[in-house]
C-alpha cells in the first residue's frame, strides 16, 4: 500500500473509507486531510448535483414553490457560472438533477417558474462530459425551454438515463427540445402527475421548438400516466430513432400515441402494459423476448352485496385475450400482475374471513376461460419463466390487514394456473405477492410465499 505524504492512512484504505461516506459533512471533512483525499472525496461530493442546491426543494418536494432561501431564487445562467467555474467539478458530475420552479424571496407563496434556457441545454455535454443521468422537473407549459441556440461544435451528446418529471403539464416542444440535445438516450423517462385542475386550465404554449438532431435514439421508454402526456406522446414518434427502441414500459393503459410508437419499432423486444380491449400490434412478434401484463380486479362491499359475486370488475379474462392475441413464438419471460383494488372493504371494518374471500375469488376464476390459456402456454416452448403478481393497492387501508388477503389471492391465483402450464412447475412459475402504499411512492413490504 502506498502512504500518502504527511498522512498515516495508506491511500487504498483511505479510498476504502472515502467510498462508503454517504453523507456530505464527512466527505467535507475528508476533503481538508490532504490533496489525494480532496480529489477522491469531490468524485463523492459533486458526481450527484442537484439545481437549486436547496435541501427544502429537493427534501420536501411539496415545499418546492414556497421555499425563499437564497439558493432557491438562483437560476440557470448561475448553475451554468458555477460549472464554468471548475474543471474538476465537471469532470465528476455523473448526475444533474434540476428543476424550474423558483421561490420569490418577497413572497414565499407566490410560485416561479423559470425556462430552461437552450444556451444551458444544449451545451450540457460538452459542459458535463462525464454525465450519465439528467433529472429534469417541473417545466411549466408556456415557460418550458426558451432562447436562441448557442453556438455548437459537432460532437454528439449521450445519456444513460434522462427523466422529464414533475407535477404541472409540459409541452410537446419543450419536450422535443430537451430530446434533440442528446443524440443517444438509453433510458427515458417520462412522468407526470398533472391534476385534473391542471388539465383543464388554458395555458398558451410558449416554449421554442429547437432541434440540435432530427432524431434521438432510445433503447428504453417508460411512461408513467400516459394519460397526462397525451399531445406530447402522440407526436414522439417523429423525434425518436425507433429503430432503437427495445423495451417499451408503461404503467397504465397504452393510448394512441404510444400503440403508434410501437407499430413502428421493428426491434421491440420487451413491453409492459395494462391490458385494454385489444392488445397493441407489434410490427415484428418474432422479436419479443419479455411481455409483462396487468390487469386490475375491483372488490364490491361484501356487506351491501352479500349475494352478489363481490367482485365488480374481474380483468383477468381480458389479459388472457390480450395475451393470446400477441403472437410471439420466440417469448421468453413472461409476467402477469393481477391488482386487486377496493379492498378497504374487506379489511378491520368489514369483519369478513381471508377464508370467505378466497373462496369468492376461486369461484369467480372458475368463469374464466382456461382452455385458451392453457394453449397460450402449450404454444410458448421457449417461454423460461412465468412471474405471477399479485398486487394490493390501498394506501388507506393498514398493511397488516392486507397480508392475509395477499397470501390467501396468490394462493387462490396459484392453484387455478399451475394446472394449466404443463411443465415443470419449479422452474418456470414465481408467484409474487406486493403491497403498494400509493399510487406514487412504491413499497414491497411482503412477498409469497
Amino acid at each position: 500500500m502506498t502512504e500518502v505524504p504527511g498522512c498515516t492512512v495508506p491511500q487504498e484504505l483511505a479510498d476504502m473509507i472515502i467510498n462508503h461516506l454517504d453523507d456530505s459533512q464527512s466527505l467535507q471533512q475528508c476533503s481538508l486531510v490532504c490533496k489525494s483525499w480532496e480529489a477522491s472525496s469531490t468524485v463523492h461530493l459533486f458526481s450527484r448535483l442537484s439545481w437549486p442546491p436547496c435541501s427544502v426543494c429537493w427534501v420536501r418536494p411539496a415545499m418546492r414553490g414556497v421555499c425563499d432561501c437564497p439558493r432557491h431564487t438562483l437560476t440557470f445562467d448561475d448553475c451554468h457560472d458555477f460549472l464554468l467555474s471548475s474543471h474538476r467539478l465537471r469532470a465528476v458530475v455523473a448526475h444533474l438533477r434540476i428543476t424550474g420552479i423558483r421561490g420569490s424571496s418577497g413572497l414565499p407563496e407566490v410560485e416561479g417558474h423559470e425556462p430552461l434556457p437552450l444556451t444551458f441545454l444544449f451545451t450540457l455535454p460538452e459542459l458535463l462530459p462525464g454525465l450519465q443521468t439528467l433529472e429534469i422537473w417541473d417545466l411549466r407549459t408556456g415557460a418550458g425551454v426558451m432562447g436562441p441556440p448557442p453556438n455548437l461544435s459537432a460532437n454528439p451528446g449521450s445519456l444513460d438515463k434522462l427523466i422529464l418529471a414533475g407535477t404541472v403539464l409540459w409541452d410537446d416542444r419543450a419536450i422535443f427540445s430537451i430530446l434533440s440535445a442528446f443524440s443517444h438516450i438509453d433510458h427515458l423517462v417520462l412522468e407526470c402527475y398533472s391534476s385534473e385542475e391542471d388539465l383543464e386550465e388554458d395555458i398558451p404554449l410558449a416554449s421554442q421548438l429547437h432541434r440540435r438532431f432530427p432524431c434521438t435514439s432510445v433503447n428504453r421508454l417508460e411512461v408513467l400516466n400516459p394519460s397526462y402526456l397525451t399531445d406530447v406522446l402522440c407526436c414522439l414518434h417523429e423525434q425518436l430513432d425507433v429503430s432503437a427502441l427495445r423495451e417499451v414500459k408503461v404503467h397504465l393503459c397504452l393510448g394512441k400515441g404510444l400503440e403508434r410508437l410501437i407499430a413502428s419499432a421493428l426491434s421491440l423486444e420487451a413491453l409492459t402494459f395494462m391490458t385494454t380491449e385489444s392488445p397493441p400490434k407489434l410490427p415484428n412478434p418474432a422479436a419479443l423476448r419479455v411481455l409483462d401484463m396487468m390487469c386490475s380486479i375491483m372488490a364490491d362491499d361484501p356487506e351491501e352485496q352479500p349475494d352478489a359475486s363481490q367482485f365488480c370488475k374481474f380483468g383477468w379474462g381480458e389479459m388472457i385475450h390480450n395475451l393470446a392475441a400477441l403472437h410471439a413464438p420466440e417469448l421468453r419471460e413472461l409476467t402477469l400482475g393481477v391488482m386487486l383494488r377496493e379492498l378497504g372493504y374487506w379489511a378491520e371494518d368489514a369483519g369478513i374471513s381471508q377464508e370467505v374471500f378466497a373462496e369468492a375469488l376461486a369461484r369467480r376464476l372458475q368463469e374464466e376461460d382456461w382452455g385458451t390459456f392453457r394453449a397460450i402456454m402449450s404454444a410458448r416452448p421457449k417461454l423460461r419463466k412465468f412471474k405471477l403478481k399479485i398486487v394490493v393497492n390501498d394506501g388507506w387501508t393498514s398493511f397488516q390487514y392486507m397480508v392475509p388477503y395477499l397470501e390467501c389471492s396468490a394462493r387462490t391465483f396459484q392453484d387455478a394456473v399451475v394446472s394449466c402450464l404443463g411443465r415443470d412447475i419449479e422452474s418456470i412459475l414465481e408467484v409474487v405477492a406486493e403491497h403498494h402504499y400509493n399510487t406514487e411512492e412504491y413499497m414491497n413490504y411482503y412477498r409469497y410465499p
